[in-house]
Order: C-alpha cells, then structure tokens, then sequence
C-alpha cells in the first residue's frame, strides 16, 4: 500500500477561492484535491507492507501537546517549473521541525492542492496568492494514512493514529 504520516485539515476559508483559481487554470490538465482530502504530508513512506507501516508507527516519536501550523505559501514539486506536477502549501511549524528531527523525516511539510499533467499556470497561481496566509490550524493528532489512486482521485484511510493533548 501506498502511505504517509500527515495530519487531517478541516477546509479553510480561502480553499473556496483557491479551488475555483485552480479549476479555471487547471481543469484540463490536473486534478485539484478535494476539500474533505486535504491535508498535511509530514513524511511520504511510499509502497511500504502493513507489517512495515506498524513498525514505522510503534517507532515514530510524538509531541505531548497540541501545537499550531500555519500554511503560509503556494510552490510546486519539483522545483524546476517546467517539471512541476504537484501544487501544494507550504507548512511552517517549530514543533514539525522538531518532529521530523527526532523521527530522521525530510523538512518538506505540505498541503497539496492539484496534481498536474503538465506544468502550465504555476507561475499565474503562486503570484497572486504570494503572501498570503492561508491559515494557521491546531493540530490535534497525528495519523498515517494509506493512500490509493483512483481514476477520480486519491482514497485515503486512516491506519494509525496518534491524540494529542
């Protein structure tokens, strides 16, 4: 199965804007992630066992509390514009940081917002939104999910998760 460690966001209130931006730049090249898929990638584990997932998540290390994320920018993945298939929001968190330091996870915390076929509009999207905040969230649990891709999109479920207090 595929799988990531993220965390569920509930929809915020610029996605409504944002979406439509993306249907009118996007619709015949990409497919824009759902409201009630968005999230937070933390760490992608790729095709990994359930056998695997368990000992990933019995050996991921945990912040006690609750703490606050904030999605502060649009980029893409890869870097290279003329490469780029994934649309995301960039996360900023000093408790992620700490997160990803104590558990050996890459630093590329992100909220994906379209998958594209080709690299066209980026730069069109990523200008008018630049600065911009689009929102700051309390993270309550951290879960890993695994993910199946459907011809109409990603299915996540939940395998594991972990409550914050």
């Amino acid at each position: 199965m595929r799988a990531f460690t993220g965390i569920s966001i509930s929809f915020f209130p610029l996605y409504g804007e944002i979406s439509k931006d993306m249907e009118m730049l996007f619709a015949k090249n990409g497919k824009i992630v759902k409201a009630e898929n968005l999230h937070v990638t933390l760490q992608f584990h790729g095709e990994i066992s359930m056998n695997r997932a368990e000992e990933l998540w019995k050996n991921m290390k945990f912040p006690e509390y609750r703490f606050q994320i904030t999605g502060d920018s649009i980029s893409h993945f890869p870097e290279e514009t003329k490469r780029a298939r994934i649309i995301f929001i960039h996360i900023l968190s000093k408790e992620l940081s700490e997160l990803a330091y104590v558990n050996h996870w890459e630093q590329s915390f992100h909220c994906t917002l379209c998958r594209l076929n080709k690299p066209e509009n980026i730069n069109e999207l990523e200008m008018k939104y630049k600065g911009t905040v689009f929102f700051n969230l309390t993270v309550e649990r951290i879960c890993m999910f695994s993910s199946e891709l459907t011809s109409s999109g990603p299915i996540y479920r939940e395998i594991f998760c972990h409550q914050l207090i």
